[in-house]
């Protein structure tokens, strides 16, 4: 590969950030849509060299 076949840091950075406002939005109004609650979920955890984790999880009943 060459230098030219691969986009630049900064293009790559905004292509991920598009992608996660895409997908944050869809998950909003996903939310707002639930005909009844929500509930969160969390999960905290490290690994055999202390990196530490969180998960974040939502749940709901969608009418279909």
């Amino acid at each position: 590969l060459d230098e030219k076949d691969l986009p630049h840091r900064k293009k790559i950075t905004s292509l991920i950030l598009e992608q996660w406002e895409e997908a944050r939005k869809k998950i909003i109004d996903e939310l707002k849509a639930s005909p009844g609650r929500v509930s969160f979920t969390c999960d905290i955890w490290t690994d055999q060299q202390l990196a530490s984790f969180l998960a974040l999880s939502a749940h709901h009943v969608r009418k279909d």
